[in-house]
C-alpha cells in the first residue's frame, strides 16, 4: 500500500512514502510489540474515572494512587489521550435489529426518528480513549541478551502490577475482544486495533479493524492460495498515504496532523492533579502525548555538581546582576531536586506533545489558535514542530520513545510529587452498546448510553432518581421509559399522581392504560397466584418445590395489614386463616399442582381464583373477626371496590401505564402494594426476560412502614428476575424523617444507580445524609437547571442533560407553554383539515 498520487502533474519534491517503512514495528507477538530497534512494548487500554466531579480529597487521593503506580512502572512509560468523534456503529446496528423486530406502527415512528436525533447527536459528541505504554526494562534490550519467553514474563508481570496499582486510583484495563470470531484468540489482536485506530483515524470510524484486518487477509490469501503465509503486521496497520512534504503538516489519507509542545519552561509554575484536562477535553482530534523517563541514581551526583558550580558562580558574581538573579535560581532548583531525591522522590525527565488533526490545513490551524489562547490564561506556552512532521509523527504513536531531537527541546525535570500531577484518565464516559441512550454528557461532550442492566458494572438494574417538583423527574422516567420500549424491554409505570403526563405517552407507543379507583372497570386481582414458567423453575428448583399458596398468603398478609394498620397478632392469625379457607374453597392446596384445572391437564389451565370479598366472607363466619371484616369490607363495595374482581386486564403489553391518582390518600399506598405484587408476581413468570417497574412519587409508599420493608425486599430479589425496580421522588427528607438507619436509605443502597436532579436545600441535606455526597456533588445538583442531572454509580460520577427528539418532546413535556403551543398547533391542523374537507365536497356539488 504505497503512497500514490491520482495527478500526474505533481511536484516533483513530494517524496512517494513507503507507509509500511514509516512504522517502527518488526512484530506482534502474544500482546508485546517488538520494534524494528530491538524495544519490546507493551500497551494497555485504561478505563478512565470521572475525575473533574470528585471532592478535592478524593482527587489527591488519587494523584497519590497514580504516585505509587508510577514506581512499579518500567523506566519509560508513555500516557496517551486521544479524542475522537463518537462511533455508535455497533449501538445503532442493535437499534436497528430492536426496530425490525417492531410491529406497532406508532413505535416505528418514534424509534426512527429517535435513530436519526441519535445519529445526528454522534456526528457531534466527542470519545476518549487512554492508553498506557510502557518499555522492556533491561541493560541489554534486545534478543541479544534475553529470549522472549523472558520478556514475556517480566511484562506480564508488570501489567499485574499496574491493574493493582489502577485499582487504587479508580481505574482498570480495558480488554477488547473481537466481533469477528474468526480473530478470536489471536495474539494481537488488542495492540493492533489500538495502532490501527490511530493510524486511520479516518477510516476507522467506517470500516473496524475486523473489517480491515480481513480484507487484508483475503487479499493475501487470494495471492498465495496454495501457500503457507505470514502478514506483516505493518501491512494491516499502515495508512493508505502519507506525506511529510508540508513543513507544518504530515497528511495522512487525507487528514492534517499538526504537532505542538511544551517547552521546558512553559508548564505552570504550579501543576495540580488533573491539569491535563485543558487538552483532554479540549477539541476533537487534539490527542495528548505524555512520556516520562525515570532517571538512575548516578544523577544525584549531576545535581551535586550543579549545586556546588551554582554557589560557587554566586560567590563570583555581584548580588546585583542578573547573572547571580540565575545563578541562585539554579540553585534553589537543584536544591529542591537533592532534598526530594534524598526523600525518596524518583527523578523524571517529563515531554508533552500535542497532535491537532482535521480535515482541512483551515481547520486545524483554528484548532490551535483556540488551544494557544486557551491555554494562555493558564501560564501555559505552546510551540508548534514546524519542519519536524516525521520525527513527531514517530514520536506520536504509543512505543514509548521521543525522538532525540523532540526529547532535547521538550524534555523538563520533575520529581514524583510533580510527575503525579500529570496523571491523565480524567474524563470518563459511558457509552455501553448495548444500553439505553439517556443524554448528553456536559463535563466531557459525550453521550450518555447506559446499560443499567449490565451485571458485569452494576450489581443491579435498579435506579432511584430525586428532583423537585418543576426538575424534570417526569421527562427523565418518559424518557426512560420510552428508551426501554423501544429495545422490547417491557416497562410498567405505576402513577399515583399526575397520571395524565404518561397518558399521552401511552397511546403514542400503543400502550396498555389501566385506571384503578372509584368507576374503574379494571381489575387487578391481588389473589392471583402466578405460575412461574419452566425456565425459572429449571433454574430456580426452590420456586417449584415451595409452595406458592405459602407464599401468595405472606404476600397477602402485608396487604391487608396496610389497610388495618392496628391488626394484632392473633388478628394476623385469624387473617391467613380465612385467606387460606378462601383458596380452599376453589380447590387450591399447599400442593402447587392443585391451582391447575384438572379437566384441562393439556394445557395446564388455571383454576378461578378467590377474589377479596371471599376473604371478607370467610371472617364474617367468626364473631371474633368482626373487624377485619369490616374494615376489609371497605375494598368489596363503595370507592374500594375496585380492589375487589377477577383480573380482567391484559398485561402483556410491553408498555403499562397504572394510574392510582383517583383512589383516596388512605386507599393509596394499597393500590401502589397491589399494583407492585401483581407486577412483580407476573416479573417471576419469566426470570429470563428484562423488564422494568417505574414508581413515580415513591415517597407515598415508603412513608409506610410495613410497604417500605415490602419495597425494600423487592429491591434486593428483583435482580435476579431481570427486572429493574425505577423510584422517583420529590420528597427525600420525608423518606429519610426516621434517620439514618431507614428502610429508605437501605432501599436507595440497594439502586445501583442515583440520578440526582435540581432539589431543595433540605432535600439535597437528606440525600447527603444517605449518600454521603462530597462537596463538589453538592455544588453541582445545587446548580442543576432544568433536566439536568448528575448521575451517581459507584465511584462513577456524570453530570449530564436528557435529551430527547422533537416527536419525543411533543409526548412527554408537561411545559405549560409547550403543551399550550401544541394545543394551538393541533386546533390549527384541525380546521385545516375542515376546510379542505369543505372544499372536496364543495368541487363534488
Amino acid at each position: 500500500m504505497d503512497f500514490k498520487r491520482e495527478n500526474k502533474e505533481i511536484d516533483e519534491k513530494i517524496r512517494v512514502q513507503s507507509t509500511q517503512q514509516q512504522l517502527n514495528i518488526k512484530e506482534i507477538r502474544d500482546g508485546i510489540i517488538i520494534t524494528k530497534d530491538h524495544r519490546f512494548i507493551r500497551i494497555l487500554e485504561i478505563k478512565p474515572s470521572q475525575f473533574l466531579l470528585k471532592s478535592v480529597e478524593r482527587q489527591n487521593a488519587i494523584a497519590r494512587s497514580f504516585y505509587g503506580l508510577l514506581r512499579v512502572l518500567p523506566k519509560n512509560t508513555q500516557f496517551t489521550s486521544v479524542i475522537l468523534p463518537s462511533n455508535l456503529k455497533e449501538h445503532i446496528d442493535i437499534l436497528d435489529k430492536d426496530i425490525a423486530r417492531e410491529t406497532n406502527r406508532k413505535c416505528l415512528r418514534l424509534d426512527n426518528e429517535f435513530k436519526e436525533k441519535l445519529i445526528e447527536k454522534g456526528n457531534s459528541s466527542l470519545s476518549r480513549r487512554y492508553f498506557l505504554s510502557y518499555e522492556y526494562e533491561s541493560q541489554e534490550n534486545s534478543f541479544k541478551g534475553h529470549d522472549f519467553d523472558s520478556v514475556y514474563s517480566y511484562m506480564k508481570n508488570i501489567e499485574s502490577a499496574i491493574r493493582n496499582a489502577l485499582e487504587y486510583c479508580g481505574n482498570s484495563i480495558i480488554v477488547k475482544e473481537p466481533s469477528d470470531k474468526r480473530l478470536k484468540g489471536s495474539s494481537f489482536y488488542e495492540e493492533a486495533e489500538i495502532l490501527y485506530s490511530l493510524l486511520n483515524r479516518k477510516k476507522a470510524r467506517t470500516v473496524g479493524f475486523d473489517s480491515h484486518f480481513m480484507d487484508i487477509y483475503l487479499k493475501y490469501k487470494g495471492a498465495m492460495p496454495d501457500s503457507d503465509f505470514v502478514i506483516p503486521p505493518c501491512e494491516y496497520l499502515a495508512p493508505e498515504t502519507i506525506s511529510f512534504s508540508n513543513s507544518h503538516f504530515v497528511v495522512i489519507d487525507d487528514t492534517y496532523y499538526s504537532y505542538l509542545f511544551i517547552p521546558s519552561n512553559g508548564y505552570p509554575s504550579v501543576t495540580v492533579p488533573g491539569w491535563l484536562n485543558l487538552f483532554i477535553n479540549s477539541y476533537d482530534g487534539v490527542d495528548t502525548s505524555v512520556y516520562l523517563s525515570r532517571q538512575e541514581a548516578s544523577i544525584k551526583r549531576k545535581i551535586a555538581k550543579n549545586i556546588v558550580y551554582s554557589r560557587s558562580n554566586a560567590n563570583d558574581i555581584s548580588d546585583t546582576s542578573e547573572s547571580f538573579d540565575a545563578s541562585m535560581k539554579s540553585l534553589d532548583g537543584a536544591t529542591y531536586l537533592r532534598n526530594g531525591m534524598n526523600a525518596g522522590q524518583d527523578f523524571y525527565y517529563v515531554s508533552t506533545l500535542i497532535t491537532v488533526s482535521g480535515s482541512s490545513p483551515e481547520e486545524v490551524n483554528a484548532k490551535i489558535s483556540a488551544l494557544k489562547t486557551m491555554v494562555k490564561q493558564y501560564d501555559i506556552t505552546l510551540k508548534e514542530l514546524a519542519f519536524e512532521g516525521e520525527l513527531a509523527f514517530k514520536s506520536y504513536l504509543p512505543l514509548c520513545h521521543l525522538e532525540e531531537p523532540l526529547y532535547k527541546k521538550m524534555k523538563r525535570n520533575v520529581l514524583s510529587e510533580g510527575a503525579m500531577s500529570f496523571y491523565p484518565f480524567i474524563c470518563n464516559e459511558t457509552n455501553d452498546t448495548n444500553g439505553i441512550y439517556f443524554g448528553d454528557d456536559m463535563t466531557s461532550g459525550a453521550l450518555a448510553i447506559i446499560d443499567n442492566f449490565n451485571p458485569s458494572v452494576y450489581p443491579n438494574a435498579n435506579i432511584f432518581l430525586c428532583g423537585k417538583s418543576g426538575a424534570g423527574k417526569t421527562f427523565a422516567l418518559s424518557l426512560m421509559a420510552l428508551r426501554m420500549r423501544t429495545k422490547h424491554i417491557p416497562v410498567v409505570i405505576l402513577a399515583p399522581e399526575k397520571q395524565h403526563e404518561f397518558l399521552r405517552l401511552c397511546d403514542a407507543v400503543g400502550g396498555q392504560y389501566i385506571q384503578i379507583g372509584p368507576g374503574s372497570s379494571y381489575r387487578l386481582n391481588i389473589m392471583e397466584i402466578k405460575v412461574p414458567d419452566e425456565d425459572t423453575s429449571l433454574l430456580n428448583p426452590e420456586v417449584q418445590n415451595s409452595s406458592w399458596l405459602e407464599a401468595k398468603i405472606s404476600s397477602l398478609s402485608t396487604f391487608f395489614r396496610l389497610l388495618v394498620k392496628d391488626i394484632s397478632i392473633e388478628e394476623i392469625s385469624f387473617l391467613e386463616n380465612a385467606i387460606l379457607k378462601a383458596y380452599l374453597r376453589k380447590g387450591i392446596t399447599e400442593d402447587n399442582e392443585s391451582v391447575f384445572d384438572e379437566r384441562d391437564i393439556t394445557h395446564r389451565t388455571l383454576k378461578e381464583m378467590p377474589v377479596i370479598s371471599d376473604v371478607r366472607d370467610e371472617l364474617m363466619k367468626d364473631s371474633r373477626c368482626s373487624r377485619l371484616a369490616l374494615a376489609i369490607s371497605r375494598l368489596c363495595v363503595g370507592p374500594g371496590s375496585c380492589f375487589n374482581g377477577l383480573s380482567n386486564i391484559n398485561m402483556d403489553n410491553e408498555f403499562i401505564v397504572i394510574g392510582l391518582e383517583t383512589l383516596e390518600s388512605d386507599l393509596l399506598p394499597l393500590g401502589i402494594y397491589m399494583a407492585m405484587e401483581y407486577v412483580w408476581q407476573k416479573a417471576k413468570e419469566n426470570r429470563l426476560t428484562k423488564k422494568a417497574l417505574i414508581i413515580d412519587e415513591w415517597w407515598k409508599l415508603a412513608g409506610n412502614p410495613v410497604a417500605a420493608e415490602y419495597s425494600y425486599k423487592m429491591a434486593k430479589l428483583v435482580r435476579a428476575y431481570s427486572m429493574s425496580l425505577i423510584l422517583a421522588t420529590q420528597q427525600i427528607s420525608d423518606i429519610n424523617a426516621s434517620g439514618k438507619d431507614s428502610i429508605g436509605k437501605a432501599i436507595i443502597g440497594n439502586c445501583s444507580i442515583k440520578i440526582l436532579m435540581s432539589m431543595e436545600n433540605n432535600d439535597i441535606k437528606a440525600v447527603d445524609e444517605i449518600l454521603d455526597l462530597n462537596n463538589s456533588q453538592i455544588d453541582i445538583i445545587s446548580n442543576l437547571k432544568r433536566g439536568e442531572a448528575l448521575f451517581t454509580a459507584g465511584s462513577d460520577d456524570l453530570y449530564i442533560r436528557f435529551a430527547a427528539s422533537e416527536l419525543e418532546r411533543k409526548l412527554i413535556t408537561t411545559d405549560r407553554e409547550e403543551n399550550s403551543k401544541m394545543l394551538m398547533e393541533e386546533k390549527e391542523r384541525r380546521k385545516r383539515e375542515i376546510r379542505d374537507l369543505s372544499s372536496v365536497l364543495e368541487s363534488v356539488e
